[in-house]
């Protein structure tokens, strides 16, 4: 804990703890909080302390601290007695009781949450069922804990139904086992469990909250991240930048140690799922997440680079589109041959594309990337972007390469799946650097992605280096320069795919 959290004033405390969740737990309760919390519990509580969300989902990895957090959130509702009465719900009441045993100790013993508070034990103190008198504000607070086969229709105590309902990890390999477990669970939380939650009008802040790491693709878990009525918030072991969201305690190196070892083993789709929060069925799953290596070291030469376009129109070619709050970006992607090896070198995401952005970046890469040809999909708007860089090609703003245009009418999804499992075939992996996370992301997710853009981008840089399939390799491995083609021809107009 950091000083200045250890010399706070506990009236201070009491009156910051109200809003910031992180300072309350780690004043009032050190035992517990022993190390500095990460990024992602910050944005737990901030989603605990935001009024008007009634129904949160948290998809948290194997110790990320789930039930820490839920013990203190509970701690916190009864400080500022926000709630009347609590119910906490595990997979088993044994379960359950862990947490009432958590906070009947804090009650007791921890004088500092206690005395600050006001709080004092009631008439009710068993393992399962506690009565805790607040006595700054002259109420009594319930918290019951079960486990989640337990019968909680209806509940109601001194006509206070619960206004906080936590379910923290009530899912498991048992009771997810089969459909009709999962389906019976399921009917089980949004029935029964949902409904005796507090009316708005009795207690606007009123809350359910379930945390749990995912069992399967269609849990109770993964049906809160689609359900509109719901906040969904997903936090795997790695951040968007494939770091750690825990270094303190998960260094990342250590991850992926664990993870190699988890495809060693053959027990990668576990390690998805306990670490990363990611249950994809083989069954719907195009694509293989160890079909994926990493390269570290940026090669300098015997090295083939194109560069593949997936153009998105500007805002004023589609401004319906643009308007939404998530448009498709642009994307543009370098892939290689290096020594035998097919290695997607940099990928660069536009979000807001126009046309002399898309052309600076373009010309970027290809200096950086020594670009031996450009490959463009051309269809309605992208095809006018094809125009745009021949033309800058013949007036000397681009380097003189071919551009190819991509024009092969499959469907995108077959064109995708079709791409890469030749490519798997041909070069048994393709190798990405490891920040390349969306990448990886939408390739081991796909086809049920939201956006497939920079996996397209990369298929289309695949379909481009088709055009020197042929090429010759000296002994290490390295590209010739004279098995290159012609650099600019008229075969730049000439389409790689016809229509099948």
């Amino acid at each position: 804990m950091e000083p200045a959290v250890q010399e706070i004033d506990l009236r201070e405390a009491a009156v910051l703890g109200a809003t910031d969740g992180v300072l309350f737990s780690h004043v009032f309760f050190p035992k517990t909080y022993r190390v500095p919390s990460p990024p992602m519990h910050y944005e737990m509580w901030d989603s605990f302390l935001t009024p008007d969300r009634r129904f949160i989902s948290f998809q948290v990895f194997r110790g990320g601290a789930k039930t820490t957090i839920c013990r203190t959130n509970i701690a916190h509702r009864v400080a500022y007695a926000i709630s009347r009465t609590i119910l906490n719900i595990g997979k088993s009441e044994d379960a359950a009781s862990k947490t009432i045993q958590w906070l009947k100790r804090q009650v007791e013993h921890n004088t500092r949450y206690a005395s600050t508070f006001g709080l004092r034990p009631g008439n009710k103190w068993t393992e399962t069922d506690i009565e805790i008198v607040h006595e700054v504000e002259g109420i009594t607070i319930r918290c019951i804990g079960m486990g989640i086969t337990g019968s909680v229709r209806g509940l109601n105590i001194d006509d206070h139904r619960p206004d906080f309902i936590i379910l923290d990890d009530v899912l498991d390999e048992e009771n997810c086992a089969t459909p009709e477990q999962r389906r019976k669970v399921t009917e089980k939380i949004f029935g029964a469990v949902e409904k005796s939650l507090a009316r708005p009008a009795d207690n606007p802040r009123a809350q359910m909250v379930m945390l749990q790491t995912p069992i399967d693709v269609d849990d109770a878990s993964e049906l809160t991240m689609q359900d509109p009525e719901w906040h969904p918030v997903r936090f795997g072991c790695f951040d968007e930048d494939g770091e750690s969201r825990w270094p303190a305690l998960f260094p990342t190196e250590e991850l992926r140690k664990q993870k190699e070892s988890a495809i060693a083993r053959n027990m990668l789709s576990i390690w998805m799922r306990e670490m990363e929060c990611k249950v994809v069925a083989d069954e719907k799953r195009y694509f293989r997440p160890w079909w994926l290596s990493e390269w570290t070291t940026r090669p300098e030469v015997g090295f083939l680079a194109v560069l593949a376009v997936d153009p998105s129109p500007p805002k004023d070619e589609e401004p319906e589109k643009r308007k939404t709050k998530d448009p498709d970006p642009e994307v543009l992607s370098v892939v290689g041959i290096v020594g035998g090896k097919l290695m997607v070198l940099e990928t660069v995401v536009i979000q807001d594309p126009n046309p002399a952005v898309t052309l600076t970046t373009m010309r970027s890469l290809m200096l950086k990337w020594r670009v031996k040809a450009i490959g463009v999909e051309t269809v309605a708007y992208q095809a006018t972007l094809k125009w745009l860089i021949d033309e800058k090609i013949r007036r000397g703003d681009l380097p003189a390469v071919p551009v190819y245009k991509i024009d092969d009418k499959r469907k995108k999804t077959k064109r995708i799946r079709h791409t890469f499992t030749s490519a798997i075939e041909e070069f048994g992996t393709i190798y990405i650097h490891r920040t390349m996370e969306t990448f990886r992301q939408q390739f081991e997710d796909y086809p049920d992605v939201k956006h497939d853009d920079v996996l397209d981008s990369v298929a289309i840089g695949i379909q481009t280096l088709e055009r020197y399939r042929n090429l010759t390799y000296d002994e290490d491995g390295n590209v010739l320069e004279e098995g290159f083609t012609d650099l600019f021809d008229a075969k730049m107009d000439t389409s790689i795919y016809a229509a099948p």
